[in-house]
């Protein structure tokens, strides 16, 4: 809900100011009083949405997922107690890995070695397997990660063979009988990689640290907006030639403050939502409540009209003073003129933001005469011709000056994130543009949209957890 202050006049005698000779000759009827806007307003604060973007080096993906892999293999030894054998499991090259939606395929070349003691001699059995798994990967809401491994199929590369001294036998049926003991363990080893190497909720923390991170609005000013996520989603991941993609969006309320000091997001997480496929998710919308002060753009007002004269059909004024006033959905400028006319004049109308130009434009300027806070009908010479087109100008209000600081900012805060060096965030910001705005008596309250495109590239993805 919008909130505002109504602002509230006393009807007191108003001592009209005098007007030069010439002015009193026309009627100047009442209009009413000249109210400004509300002392504050409150814009409802309107969600955002940051969709990340993400590209994993598939090289590096692999050789992580190989590393720890390896090592659990070789901390894991298997003794099969009722068949008295040990049996060893070697990686022998490296495991081919594709994440494909919420799925993992796996291809594990392995080396089986079983060692089995007898009485008079040990039997040691040798074979190359080559073993193809999924695993398919769920996560709940309160992001507990569970996996489920299936073995798909397997084949000999090297069919096993018995030693036992010089004599080589094959017994590939011993060997099937053990593949099917202990696939098992095979199993349980890949789902144990997994959920080590994505350790999801700490991971997930370090990308809300990031997101929540502070970005610098005005840096002189010592203005920051802070975004309070509540809500995180992510996307199946996808398979190109070189990288494995997919998004990670989270959701929450821009906050526009002082600066504080800033402390890492919390461990208590938003409840986990998975995106949908055919939900479009790959630009960004952040969005943030600005209060921009009128005097700043009443002092660029005065230096650029003052000392301006306007004049037409020997008609003519001199601008002397300029003041921006706030009336709620309309803005207003005060003049004080010298000339024909003598006094204030109030230029107003509700303006609408052009976002090509970044400026308010109006149209359908209203003209009207100001006596303390009376307001009359303007001078008809002031409604037309070339003093009202120039009049009319001090009502297009720019804000460049006040918006590309904010892109630059956003500009250097993606330099300093690339800075570490283990990941590469690009930032395109597609454009700044004021949704909603209003107007109290001293400030713009506007609500900025920044259509953003994120992406964070993985190189070494050892380094990112």
């Amino acid at each position: 809900m919008i909130l505002s202050i109504t602002s509230c006049y006393s009807k007191q005698k108003i001592k009209e100011r005098p007007l030069s000779p010439e002015a009193n000759i026309e009627k100047l009827d009442i209009i009413g009083y000249f109210e400004t806007g509300p002392e504050d307003i409150i814009l409802e604060m309107k969600k955002s949405a940051l969709n990340l973007n993400y590209k994993l080096d598939k090289v590096s993906l692999s050789q992580s997922f190989n590393f720890l892999l390896d090592t659990i293999l070789n901390n894991n030894p298997i003794y099969l107690e009722d068949q008295n054998i040990d049996l060893d499991l070697i990686k022998k090259e490296d495991a081919t890995i594709e994440f494909q939606d919420k799925s993992v395929l796996i291809d594990l070349p392995l080396q089986i070695i079983a060692n089995k003691k007898t009485f008079l001699q040990d039997i040691l059995v040798d074979g190359e397997l080559h073993l193809s798994v999924i695993t398919d990967i769920n996560i709940d809401k309160y992001w507990n990660l569970f996996t489920k491994t299936d073995l798909i199929d397997y084949y000999w590369k090297e069919k096993p063979q018995v030693k036992i001294g010089s004599i080589n036998l094959p017994i590939e049926k011993i060997m099937n009988l053990i593949i099917d003991r202990t696939k098992a363990n095979v199993v349980e080893n890949i789902d144990l990689a997994i959920k080590e190497k994505f350790a999801l909720k700490s991971q997930v923390v370090s990308i809300m640290d990031m997101f929540e991170q502070p970005f610098a609005i005005d840096q002189d000013a010592g203005i920051d907006l802070y975004i309070n996520i509540d809500s995180f989603a992510m996307s199946g991941t996808y398979n190109s030639l070189d990288w494995t993609t997919g998004i990670i969006s989270v959701g929450g309320y821009g906050e526009v403050k002082g600066r504080k000091e800033y402390s890492s997001a919390p461990n208590d997480l938003p409840i986990f939502t998975w995106i949908e496929p055919d939900q479009n998710k790959d630009t960004s919308h952040l969005y943030f409540n600005i209060e921009i002060e009128l005097n700043r753009i009443t002092n660029i007002l005065t230096e650029k009209f003052t000392g301006q004269k306007f004049s037409e059909a020997g008609k003519e004024i001199t601008i002397q003073k300029i003041e921006i006033k706030g009336m709620d959905d309309k803005l207003g400028v005060i003049a004080d003129v010298e000339g024909s006319y003598n006094g204030k004049i109030l230029i107003s109308a509700n303006p609408r933001f052009d976002r090509e130009i970044k400026s308010f434009v109006s149209e359908n300027i209203e003209i009207s005469l100001l006596t303390k806070n009376i307001v009359h009908k303007a001078l008809g010479w002031m409604l037309k011709g070339r003093i009202k087109s120039e009049l009319d100008k001090l009502l297009k209000i720019s804000l460049v000056d006040f918006i590309e600081p904010i892109q630059n900012q956003l500009d250097l805060q993606v330099q300093s994130i690339n800075k570490q060096g283990f990941i590469e965030l690009k930032a395109n910001i597609k454009d700044l543009d004021i949704l909603e705005f209003r107007f109290s008596e001293t400030k713009i309250h506007g609500t900025m949209h920044v259509p953003i495109e994120l992406e964070m590239i993985v190189s070494d993805f050892n380094k990112l957890f």
